[in-house]
């Protein structure tokens, strides 16, 4: 199994002399890169080696990006990769990195198929910029495909390293903040009930949202300390999935951001709060989780108390209130989303996430949270 390690900055220039690398390419926000710091932070590498750049693709990376920068990885003959940025630049740079080493061009068939690849000798660092996606500290990574999001999985498509600086989060704008800060809890929260989670990754969970709950608001209005531990705390959340996976609100939010443009974290925040309730009052027929009814009551009710909260009714409340708090819109209505987008947008549910999911959800279920 492979690992990662995190890293402090200064550290990258020593790592490139030690595998004696030539040809840097740098995959980052096209914004983000210089407002953040991190090309003030990365500018003496200059004199250690050729640095190349790879801004070029979407805030969902289609599988058109990827070949596009791949194109870079062969021409320049890339030998050390840094992604900078939030969850698409780093899911870019695991892709780019994996597949560029291959010797085709990668098609649909080839993600479908789920198979793993050789392990890439490519050093990846992965550096952070803002605290959600903790994709520094997982082996999947997002790429779309004719609107269908996908995801890869492969032990070797974790970096080798990663930064945690907050200093490189300040300049993050507050709605990018809000909605990276309140993935980074569904992340946690989903995986604590996921069907996947094991002691490890409620461990890393629950420690995540006890982060997260007492430093979300300060961090989004730019409080340095808090915004460095919601970088831990989205490590966490990262390691968490990485062993479980995410469930039904992910499901669900894919087509509403590729669709409607609902950034990513806000559109898992949409519906995450409807499923304290369904998975709590879950039954023999409608449960998915092997462990049964009593185990799923028992963790739900674990996740409450983790939450401050009594019962699924309170957590329910409390998560609608902290949307708010953030201010996040709670109601797709407000975000003028009708009854035939919806009738979409359930067309393009990811199927293999509602499967995590411990309770058994039916597109009516969905639809009729959607209409909410």
């Amino acid at each position: 199994m492979c690992s990662s390690s995190e890293i402090i900055i200064d550290e990258i220039t020593g790592l490139i002399e030690l595998s004696q690398a030539k040809n840097i390419l740098i995959i980052c926000g096209k914004k983000s890169f210089f407002e953040s710091g991190a090309s003030e932070k990365l500018e003496a590498l200059k004199t250690y080696c050729n640095i190349y750049f790879f801004n070029n693709f979407s805030k969902n990376p289609t599988i058109e990006d990827i070949h596009n920068g791949i194109k870079i990885f062969k021409s320049k003959n890339i030998d050390f990769i840094i992604a900078v940025g939030g969850g698409s630049a780093i899911d870019t740079a695991k892709l780019i990195r994996a597949f560029g080493v291959l010797n085709k061009k990668i098609s649909k068939s080839d993600i479908e198929s789920k198979k793993d690849f050789a392990k890439s000798k490519i050093p990846l660092v992965a550096i952070p910029t803002t605290y959600g996606s903790g994709s520094e500290s997982t082996q999947f990574a997002v790429i779309y495909i004719d609107n269908q999001k996908f995801s890869v999985n492969s032990q070797y498509l974790l970096p080798n390293f990663y930064v945690l600086e907050s200093e490189l989060c300040l300049s993050l704008p507050k709605d990018i903040a809000a909605s990276c800060s309140i993935d980074a809890l569904s992340q946690a929260i989903e995986s604590f009930w996921s069907i996947k989670s094991t002691n490890k990754s409620k461990d890393y969970a629950k420690k995540a949202i006890g982060i997260i709950m007492e430093n979300i608001e300060e961090a989004c209005k730019g409080n340095k300390k808090s915004i460095y531990l919601m970088l831990q705390a989205s490590n966490l959340s990262g390691k968490a999935i990485n062993i479980s996976t995410t469930t039904a609100p992910h499901a669900i939010s894919y087509p509403l951001t590729i669709f409607h443009n609902i950034p990513h974290g806000h559109a898992v925040a949409i519906t995450l709060g409807y499923f304290f309730e369904i998975n709590f009052y879950c039954n023999k027929q409608n449960i998915q989780d092997l462990r049964g009814v009593a185990y799923l009551k028992e963790t739900m009710q674990d996740l409450f108390n983790t939450l401050g909260c009594n019962n699924a009714t309170e957590c329910k409340q409390k998560w609608k209130e902290l949307m708010r708090a953030l201010n996040l819109e709670t109601s797709l209505k407000k975000l003028q989303i009708d009854k035939n987008d919806i009738e979409r947008i359930s067309e393009y549910i990811n199927i293999e996430r509602l499967a995590n999911n411990p309770v058994k959800i039916s597109s009516k279920e969905i639809k009729d949270i959607l209409y909410n």
